[in-house]
């Protein structure tokens, strides 16, 4: 994409809805003191761009990208006070290095991440200009806008009616605006184009924010917990295939692992045959999505497992780069291809029946009618009482498995802990989470070391039945796995603090008050 120098423009323009009762028309006999004239209407295509997770208007900012006659131009603008900022852009941008050095690259590369930007709305921009004959003293003109919008993922469309704009100063803007009775915009731009189309700004969080109530049947907080993993899923499903933000999958897969583990963990409150045929069905899908997966994070880590490595030897690791590269393309096709098979669609509709059908006035599944806050009082005491007993039999000597297998029991804890959170005192939950998510780190480093370990290993003979001389690649492979030994060795080392203070009597006292069934 072309490069351009970024300008910093120090106030925005203000804007005023001139209301449905003003015409144009009307307006220029309302303004007939200062020999009003409107110019010709002109159109301009506009894409509004945030992450998916709309990380830019969580930041305080909107993004939009327009088309002109000379190359198209990006514009962040503050929903506040503060400096407008705007680069040259010829094409619609997915990530900030695709524009020139400068203060919008480097404040989107603060904001996004590892996110790309996406389109989160459409809009054809109709301007005329309002030439005054006569203008009021100030600085700056003003034009007339409105817009019309679409959304690009369900199609709907809506206009944003005619508003009054000051250009280049606020001064005469807000004199005209004064003189026709106008207030000024309550919504943001961008929030008044996802309004005309029935969206709001932030409508996607990969957050789980539960509102239950304490009292209610433990078989009917089981389907509002399913229910907004569900639609997590199909949000970022349609979007997994083009893979260009790792991050569509990784929301997708923390869903599915979110309702394995509900239905994994909450027992006895539906019956046994829809709970096991759902859970193989999500399990399947656990698989499916696995590998790619691991692809995306084995590439994204790569710059840092080189660096491992002397300089000298980072070279050697370019086939393996490519490799992973061409193994992940692989994948991610047939995983497109489960994803938009007949077993998808069976186990989404099947869970959509599910959740609409109505709760059994007589459930047979035993604790379907206990109040959910007694409910999940039990299942996070067991929990977190199987996950002390099962940690407390690990020793220097225990298998890197027996580790793996004390993750997976910290990360049910971890689940049921954020699945019922709303129904204790959320100071006391924070700091019991505190104490966990310390240890999940532990566990999961040593993890992600060992696993790492071995797909290196495994990865060797493929990498090396492709290479003329395998040589120079084996030797940085073994390096590799050598300096990732001893990352492993020192995780290993400090289980042994962290799951100390995870299991400290103050700990234990603190899950006694909040969760033992008294």
């Amino acid at each position: 994409m072309g490069a351009g120098a970024d300008r910093v423009h120090l106030c925005g323009p203000r804007s005023w809805p001139l209301g449905h009762e003003l015409s144009p028309a009307a307006l220029q006999s309302a303004l007939a003191k200062w020999d009003p004239a409107l110019g010709r209407p002109r159109r301009q295509l506009q894409f509004w761009l945030d992450t998916f997770d709309w990380r830019i208007w969580r930041d305080g900012g909107q993004l939009r990208w327009e088309a002109g006659e000379g190359g198209g131009r990006l514009w962040w603008e503050p929903r506040g006070e503060g400096a407008f900022l705007s680069t040259s852009c010829p094409e619609l941008p997915r990530r900030p290095e695709s524009l020139a050095p400068g203060p919008l690259r480097r404040r989107l590369e603060g904001i996004l991440g590892n996110r790309v930007l996406v389109v989160q709305a459409e809009q054809t921009v109709t301007t005329r200009e309002l030439r005054l004959g006569r203008p009021p003293p100030g600085d700056g003109g003003v034009v007339l806008w409105r817009g019309e919008v679409c959304d690009p993922r369900s199609g709907r469309r809506g206009r944003i009616p005619w508003h009054l704009q000051a250009t280049g100063g606020n001064d005469v803007g807000a004199r005209v605006a004064a003189a026709l009775g106008l207030a000024p915009a309550r919504l943001a731009e961008v929030e008044a184009a996802m309004a005309v189309v029935g969206r709001v700004p932030a409508d996607y969080s990969d957050r789980l924010e539960l509102r239950l109530d304490p009292r209610m049947r433990a078989d009917a907080a089981l389907k509002l917990i399913l229910r907004p993993l569900l639609g997590t899923m199909e949000a970022n499903r349609p979007w997994i295939a083009d893979h260009p933000d790792p991050e569509f999958l990784h929301d997708f897969r923390v869903a599915v692992r979110r309702a394995r583990a509900a239905l994994g963990q909450l027992k006895g409150l539906i019956p046994e045959g829809v709970r096991g045929r759902l859970r193989r069905e999500f399990a399947w899908l656990g698989a499916v999505t696995g590998e790619p997966r691991d692809l995306d994070v084995y590439l994204e880590e790569f710059p840092t497992l080189a660096r491992l490595l002397p300089a000298r030897e980072r070279a050697a690791l370019e086939p393996l780069r490519e490799h992973l590269a061409r193994a992940r393309a692989d994948a991610y096709r047939e995983l497109a291809a489960a994803l938009g098979g007949s077993r998808y669609r069976r186990l989404v509709a099947g869970l959509e029946a599910f959740l609409e059908q109505p709760l059994p006035a007589r459930p047979r599944s035993p604790h379907a009618l206990r109040p959910v806050r007694e409910y999940a009082a039990d299942r996070i005491w067991r929990a977190y009482r199987k996950l002390l007993r099962h940690g407390a039999r690990i020793t220097d000597q225990s298998p890197p498995e027996q580790l793996h297998e004390l993750r997976k029991e910290a990360k049910k804890l971890r689940y049921l802990l954020e699945f019922f959170a709303g129904l204790f005192p959320p100071g006391k939950v924070r700091r019991a989470l505190k104490a966990l998510k310390r240890l999940q780190d532990n566990l999961g480093a040593y993890q992600d070391v060992h696993v790492q370990q071995t797909f290196l290993r495994e990865r060797a003979g493929r990498l090396a039945a492709g290479l003329e001389d395998p040589t120079p690649a084996l030797l940085a492979l073994g390096m590799l796995i050598e300096r990732l030994e001893r990352r492993a060795q020192a995780c290993r080392a400090e289980f042994v603090r962290r799951f100390a203070a995870f299991a400290s009597p103050e700990e234990q006292a603190r899950y006694r008050r909040l969760f033992h069934p008294s």
